[in-house]
This record gives C-alpha cells, structure tokens and sequence, in this order.
C-alpha cells in the first residue's frame, strides 16, 4: 500500500467509493468542481484505489486555495492581518475501502494530514464524524490520535442535504448526526 498525490485517472473511483459508503448525493461533485482549494490524497495497491483523503486549509473558516495559500505561506511572517491562530486544516473526509478497513491506512492518512499540518504552521486539525444510530464511525481512530470531541449537531446530514439517501442509517433524508472533533498542533 502506498499514498500518493491524485490521479484524474482515479476520479470515477473515488466517486464510486464515496458514493458505496455514504449513498447518492454527498458533496463529491462539490470538491471535484473547485479542486484548486484541495488537497487529495490515494492510497493504492497494485494499481487498485483503496482510500482517499480530501483536506483543505482555512483561515477564519474561509478556505483558501492551494495556489493562494503558497502566497500566504511564502510570506507569513510578514503578514500582519494573519496571525497563525487563525490558520488550520479541515478534514473532508477519509474513506477506506470495506475490505481494507482496520489495516492502518486511515492512520497513515491522518498521521499525513498532520504533519501536512504542522509543516503548514497550522493552529489545529478539525473534522467531521458520522454518528448512525449512537455510533461514531471514526471515533476510537481520532481517539488514538488526540482528537477532541468538541460538539454533536442532531440530524445534520439530513438538515444540510435533504435529498441525500443515505447508506449509513438507510434514510432519506438522512438522520445521521455530526460530531465536530479538533485536535491542537
């Protein structure tokens, strides 16, 4: 298993695996159409996608795009209206293939985005856990690296896309809560 940069050749894959875990709907095309501000990670063996990472940057809750954030970065520390409080990386989300589930490449890939992160000078990692029916589908992994659990939002997937049939709790709209989990560099 290898991580490497993305690969268009890998588009339709990722769509499909996101589209196998979560359902019809989800915010892939979203990602896709504005690409620039994202950063994509694959994992692959022997040619064959078997996860994806997705990842931007934001300053304030804004994102920024990757060609603007190499402007930003190159002058940090002459900018004056940016304090490094303010900068942090946001987790899209990491899918890993069912069949390759518990064999550390959702590690490797958060053990990636952060030290992306702190070589990035950013103040803090956050994410978004999916809670079905009681169960948080990341927890005990963004436990193993110090995530915080920082709130529960009821029924957020339903609320924020309520034609999205869901895969996980077999709904549509969606009952799927969000738990916000962040994590200090």
């Amino acid at each position: 298993m290898k991580i490497i940069n993305y690969e268009e050749n890998f588009f339709n894959e990722i769509n499909t695996l996101q589209q196998s875990q979560w359902g019809e709907g989800s915010d892939t095309d979203e990602i896709f159409n504005n690409i620039e501000n994202y950063y994509i990670k694959i994992s692959i063996e022997e040619n064959e996608l078997i996860g994806v990472a997705i990842y931007h940057l934001e300053i304030n809750n804004k994102i920024i795009p990757k060609n603007e954030f190499e402007i930003i970065k190159s002058n940090f520390n002459k900018t004056k209206n940016l304090k490094s409080n303010e900068l942090s990386c946001f987790i899209d989300f990491i899918i890993i293939k069912d069949k390759f589930q518990g064999q550390g490449i959702g590690s490797a890939f958060l053990e990636y985005i952060i030290n992306f992160s702190k070589e990035n000078k950013c103040n803090f990692i956050e994410c978004e856990a999916i809670e079905v029916y009681g169960i948080i589908n990341s927890k005990k992994l963004l436990q193993k690296f110090n995530f915080e659990f920082q709130d529960v939002f009821e029924n957020y997937w339903g609320k924020k896309c309520p034609n999205f049939y869901c895969k996980q709790c077999n709904k549509k709209p969606c009952v799927c809560s969000m738990n916000k989990y962040k994590k200090f560099l």
